[in-house]
């Protein structure tokens, strides 16, 4: 999915983060509820606004990949155990995962 205009920032949401939201908000509402996987799901979509406004906020990941070592992430407020992974655009970010912190996250992201 992308979104943007001229005059907004550009979103890409590649389909392995469509499937993470997804299956973030199955295990959260099955978990903690549904208001709480709604709240995950709004947070998310705070978070991706923010970064595409100001892609290079997010830290360095420092990964060993040919093309992850570019790889930037950020914490996602109000849920800081999982992180949003993403590359800077121009204009934007490329949004490619977005997975829970403590799962072995270089081999998911190589």
């Amino acid at each position: 999915m992308e979104v943007g205009t001229a005059t907004s920032p550009h979103i890409n949401l590649r389909p392995a983060a469509r499937r993470d939201l997804l299956e973030h908000f199955d295990y959260l509402r099955g978990e903690a509820g549904v208001e709480t996987a709604v709240r995950f799901l709004i947070a998310t979509e705070q978070a991706i606004n923010l970064l595409a406004g100001r892609p290079r906020i997010g830290r360095i990941c420092g990964f060993t990949g040919r093309i992850s070592n570019r790889f930037r992430q950020w914490p996602l407020p109000g849920f800081e155990n999982w992180l949003i992974f993403y590359l800077p655009l121009k204009n934007g970010v490329d949004i490619l995962r977005i997975l829970h912190g403590p799962r072995d996250l270089n081999a998911l992201l190589e």
